[in-house]
């Protein structure tokens, strides 16, 4: 499913982290080009975020979310 399992902790697939940022980014244009409303957008980020939640990566998703996206 896109994870790497190891020893004390689970981590995503470097494709599966790159097909991630690539959709949220995807979604975000739809969102500013006007095809998609917000909620739409909320949900599927969230839905999108809960899959990958599963592996440890806090600080990345962190650092994806601050400097990548700009909804304004």
């Amino acid at each position: 499913l896109g994870f790497r399992i190891y020893p004390g902790t689970v981590r995503l697939c470097n494709d599966t982290w790159a097909r991630f940022r690539r959709k949220v980014r995807e979604r975000e244009a739809a969102y500013r080009a006007g095809e998609i409303d917000e909620e739409e957008l909320a949900r599927s980020v969230q839905s999108m975020l809960g899959h990958i939640q599963r592996a440890d990566m806090r600080a990345s998703r962190r650092a994806f979310f601050t400097e990548s996206l700009d909804l304004g």
